[in-house]
């Protein structure tokens, strides 16, 4: 995470914890690493002592089902749920009174994060929520000067992060070559990256982190990028021999027990560590994972699993 970026956002959880929130926005295009900064962020939050509440919002949600999905999901962790709540959540999203529900979903809200000394809610792709969150997330906002609650969301852009605040977001995009070299260097086990080798992998592969990080895979998968004297040396005519083509293929999971269960399998690396594990290490194993997959209203995980094709001309 770069550094600057880090302390905005750190800024504003300290600010929370002497009972000050807000709410805090990440905005970037595909690739950009804004999903993961924020499950980062989340973890540091945790690390710390507070409540995190996580789900990702998408277009075909029912009223309120990410706010829903949040709450439910991290009910196991902070205790049970007043009976109010748990009796207006039980009548599902046709309960016969939305402003009462959205009532008692916003103060619970603020009395967790009281309760815990500060709380996070994380939300990811927060401008597809549906109305009738963000209509409980605007009434919050007029309660988080006064509460250790940080509401953090992530959005494609400055656009739809002005619709929920006049602050400006944090903001990622394309790498610049410093940046670049600094991915690059990080993925080759620290050998030194002349500007030159990384000039020559951005025009081919790209300036967003995800870009940077799967073309260099592909680049080395071919033998073309290899350990050299300390350095890397990169078969530059190879290289422009070498067609690469993103394979891009949705992998949904039903829920988690749908995606934990071929780690219990074998047969490829991944499963093979999971069962090598003894049990402690292999719950807190699927627990990790559990907190930082991004979830879907419904419970179902949808990822994006991505391949190379690559082409040579002999």
């Amino acid at each position: 995470m770069e550094p600057a970026v880090w302390r905005d956002l750190r800024a504003v959880w300290d600010r929370a914890a002497l009972g000050h929130g807000g709410m805090a926005l990440i905005a970037g295009g595909p690739g950009t690493g804004k999903t993961r900064m924020a499950h980062e962020f989340a973890a540091a939050v945790h690390r710390d002592g507070g409540a995190v509440l996580r789900a990702r919002c998408a277009p075909d949600d029912a009223p309120l089902a990410v706010l829903r999905s949040a709450i439910e999901r991290a009910t196991a962790d902070l205790g049970r749920l007043p009976p109010a709540l748990a009796g207006l959540l039980g009548a599902g999203p046709a309960a016969d009174e939305p402003e009462q529900l959205s009532q008692a979903l916003a103060g619970y809200l603020v009395e967790l994060a009281r309760e815990h000394g500060g709380a996070l809610l994380c939300l990811d792709d927060l401008h597809l929520a549906d109305a009738a969150s963000q209509a409980v997330l605007r009434r919050l906002a007029g309660r988080l000067a006064d509460c250790p609650l940080v509401v953090l969301g992530t959005v494609p852009d400055e656009a739809a992060a002005g619709r929920w605040t006049d602050a400006p977001p944090v903001r990622l995009g394309p790498l610049d070559p410093a940046g670049v070299r600094r991915l690059v260097t990080s993925c080759v086990r620290g050998l030194r990256v002349d500007d030159e080798l990384a000039q020559r992998l951005v025009a081919r592969g790209g300036v967003t982190p995800f870009e940077v990080v799967e073309y260099i895979r592909a680049v080395a998968d071919a033998g073309l990028l290899a350990p050299h004297w300390g350095s890397w040396s990169l078969d530059g005519v190879g290289l422009d021999a070498v067609e690469t083509r993103a394979i891009d293929v949705p992998t949904p999971f039903r829920d988690f027990d749908d995606y934990w269960m071929p780690f219990l399998a074998g047969g490829a690396p991944a499963p093979n560590y999971a069962l090598s594990l003894e049990a402690g290490r292999q719950h807190r194993l699927r627990e990790r994972l559990r907190d930082t997959l991004p979830f879907n209203a419904d419970g179902s995980i949808h990822l994006m699993a991505r391949a190379w094709a690559v082409r040579g001309r002999a």
